[in-house]
């Protein structure tokens, strides 16, 4: 493949994950704000949430760009290599962000009609987050082990 198609490829694909990370932040954003503006004395636990799932949401990008950088970085790679190492790790995270995306919209309506159960709501959050996560990365392996 040549490398200026690599080149363009990869710099859409990162652009398209941006958008769509962003997008899940806003619409993150817009959950958490509506909430808060609905019961201001759990401001502290949105806070965490929320920093919580920006994190997961931008996960996303770092973990493209390892694999963006190792494409660039390969003289020999072909079309099928490239794709599939994309998609391994896009459709994984994709996926996982549909899942997470359930648990952060329970998670936040959960701490809304419970604010004293805060405590329990944000251990399990960030237990299967992080067990949720773990798909990602074996995305990510799957990926890296294409672009030897």
């Amino acid at each position: 493949m040549e490398l200026n198609l690599i080149a363009i490829w990869v710099v859409f694909s990162i652009g398209l994950t941006w958008i769509w990370a962003s997008l899940g932040q806003l619409q993150l954003t817009r959950i958490a704000m509506d909430t808060l503006w609905k019961n201001p004395k759990i401001g502290k636990e949105i806070l965490i949430q929320t920093t919580v799932w920006i994190t997961l949401i931008e996960s996303i990008v770092i973990f493209w760009l390892l694999v963006a950088f190792k494409i660039l970085g390969s003289t020999t790679i072909d079309y099928v290599t490239a794709i599939s190492a994309w998609l391994s790790i896009w459709l994984t995270w994709f996926i996982v962000w549909l899942w997470e995306w359930k648990l952060m919209a329970t998670s936040i309506e959960s701490l809304n009609r419970n604010p004293e159960n805060k405590n329990q709501v944000l251990m399990f959050m960030i237990l299967f987050s992080a067990l949720l996560e773990s798909v990602v990365i074996f995305g990510l392996l799957v990926a890296l082990s294409l672009l030897k």
